[in-house]
């Protein structure tokens, strides 16, 4: 990504990401058969499903904030987007390297990790998990057509880290990277 992007260039390149994304996803889905979600790649690792819930809580964290932040929205301006240092950080470190690796590991926190949910009593329904994965893809979808037109990037929401905020913009760059990191190892546990 480069840095000095206007809204509409994040847009596409966005919108490019998530085609890419949707793309694997197809993939993944088109050739599993139901007990193939419940693959893990050791003991004590998340499932296919579980990796999927992962991606949807992580999502829905940013994407339950958007309708009232966007109710302050403006305009877009011509310049480029502002990111900020956190912002970039948190999408660095869900990036994978040439080979598809993680380039950075590190804990989910409880709030969007699906054992600890689980134990919570939470369901991981396989319908519902995809249903939900999809539906987020969609919504962040015209999240980023919006961000062509609308200053995206002036806008606050929530990390799950405490008392740390990026903008709305940040949190696209952020959901997309940590999407793909998760639909790479939901591929590389089918293939395992």
């Amino acid at each position: 990504m480069n840095a000095a992007m206007t809204n509409a260039e994040a847009s596409i390149y966005l919108l490019e990401r998530l085609d890419t994304i949707e793309k694997k996803l197809d993939r993944i889905f088109y050739y599993s058969e139901g007990e193939d979600l419940l693959k893990t790649e050791g003991a004590g690792t998340w499932n296919v499903l579980e990796v999927f819930f992962h991606i949807n809580l992580l999502n829905e964290s940013y994407l339950d904030q958007f309708p009232k932040a966007l109710q302050k929205a403006q305009a877009a301006k011509t310049s480029s987007i502002k990111r900020s240092w956190i912002g970039e950080k948190l999408e660095e470190a869900c990036l994978l390297d040439t080979n598809d690796k993680p380039i950075k590991y590190s804990k989910s926190p409880r709030a969007t990790d699906p054992k600890a949910k689980q134990k919570a009593g939470f369901a991981v329904v396989e319908k519902v998990v995809f249903q939900e994965l999809v539906q987020d893809l969609r919504e962040i979808r015209n999240y980023a057509k919006l961000l062509d037109s609308k200053n995206l990037d002036l806008l606050k929401v929530k990390t799950l880290l405490p008392i740390v905020k990026v903008s709305m913009a940040d949190a696209l760059f952020i959901m997309i990277e940590h999407t793909n990191r998760h639909i790479v190892q939901a591929s590389r546990i089918l293939k395992s």
